[in-house]
């Protein structure tokens, strides 16, 4: 992946940003679609939700995964399996997705 700045065979947290819902049917037929694929790359979602402590977010949800490695997330999202719900989630959601390096030891 392009301007990765840590190895792929790191632990990684996603953090998914959704900015804007435009189809909340799709959107709930997404997130119950994908869930069984993240697992099936060692995936596992950690929270779902959102509350600003402290500043100011464009964000309206946040969901957060603990991924083995990097490369797992970029392997699944270039899956034929994900590839026809990405499409149907690039016309339901607006989404801003972070990688986050786990520090070693940190889930142990």
């Amino acid at each position: 992946m392009p301007g990765l700045t840590f190895s792929a065979d790191q632990p990684v947290l996603v953090l998914v940003e959704v900015l804007a819902i435009m189809d909340a049917e799709t959107m709930r037929d997404y997130v119950a679609a994908i869930a069984p694929q993240m697992a099936g790359y060692g995936a596992r979602n950690l929270t779902a939700g959102l509350h600003t402590y402290k500043g100011e977010t464009d964000a309206i949800n946040m969901v957060a995964s603990y991924w083995p490695t990097a490369q797992a997330y970029l392997d699944w999202q270039a899956s034929a399996g994900y590839a026809p719900w990405a499409e149907k989630r690039l016309h339901a959601a607006r989404i801003r997705t972070h990688f986050l390096p786990v520090i070693p030891g940190a889930f142990q």
